[in-house]
């Protein structure tokens, strides 16, 4: 009787069995180490952009910092064109005039506690007559006004063929300072700002280019947050007193030396006077 039994094929051998485990193994290893190095690889690039980003809002930060005014702490957020066209160059010399004359210098005159000058390494200044803890300064972009201001009424005079002060030689004096003042001014600040050239019917560069400026009326207000409550008078009057132009302070202004509105040289509480240490 023959034997007939079903043969038996097994699905693998050892071997092969073994080599399969190894092959699926190592599929599945690979698989691992790819996620694992698209995981880094995701996460360098994510790190690299905050890097980037974090290293551009420091630049950023950093250029704006520097460009910051160091005292009154402006900043240029004022975009501003060039023209040639203002109230100030009108045709019309007496709008032109109005114009010019309305700018006034007297707020620049502030009175700063010797301390915080100290504190942003300048120089101290004479003390303010109504308080011995405060400077007198003059801030610089006010000096410039006042400059431009006398060389105006100086060539205009020239011009009309007047005097050009009580006292010619001073007067050329203050011309030539006040030169030699904005000469100095022009070159500490070094401005790079091209100004194209072509385009305009007076053959002017720049007309209307827009640029980055501070805002004057902020500087105007931290100045009069700081007023010498000085006023320019008695010019015409030989022999006039100085302390008297400091005498012009605003409404409810509190005294240290009084502790209240009620002014020193009223009181003859902590007054002195200019220059004195």
């Amino acid at each position: 009787m023959m034997s007939h039994s079903k043969g038996y094929t097994p699905l693998h051998s050892d071997d092969e069995t073994a080599q399969g485990t190894h092959s699926r193994y190592e599929t599945h290893n690979d698989s691992w180490t790819f996620r694992a190095l698209l995981l880094i690889t995701v996460f360098s690039a994510v790190g690299n952009a905050l890097w980037a980003y974090s290293a551009f809002q420091a630049t950023d930060r950093e250029v704006t910092n520097k460009d910051r005014s160091l005292y009154a702490k402006l900043e240029r957020d004022v975009p501003t064109p060039y023209r040639d066209d203002t109230i100030f160059a009108h045709p019309n010399r007496s709008i032109a005039d109005a114009a010019w004359e309305s700018w006034v210098v007297d707020p620049g005159i502030v009175a700063l506690p010797h301390d915080w000058v100290k504190g942003r390494m300048l120089p101290q200044a004479q003390h303010w007559p109504w308080d011995g803890n405060k400077g007198i300064y003059l801030l610089n972009g006010y000096h410039n006004l006042h400059c431009l201001q006398y060389i105006r009424r100086s060539l205009l005079r020239a011009v009309n063929n007047e005097q050009i002060d009580i006292d010619p030689e001073e007067g050329l004096a203050h011309n030539l300072h006040c030169l030699e003042s904005l000469r100095q001014d022009t070159l500490c600040n070094a401005d790079d700002t091209p100004r194209y050239s072509g385009f305009s019917k007076k053959n002017v560069a720049g007309v209307m280019q827009t640029r980055m400026c501070r805002n004057w009326d902020k500087l105007e207000d931290w100045a009069r947050s700081h007023t010498a409550c000085y006023r320019d008078i008695g010019r015409e009057t030989k022999g006039f007193p100085e302390i008297e132009k400091y005498k012009f302070c605003p409404e409810g202004y509190v005294f240290r030396a009084t502790g209240s509105p009620t002014p020193p040289w009223i009181t003859g509480n902590g007054a002195s006077r200019p220059g004195e240490e």
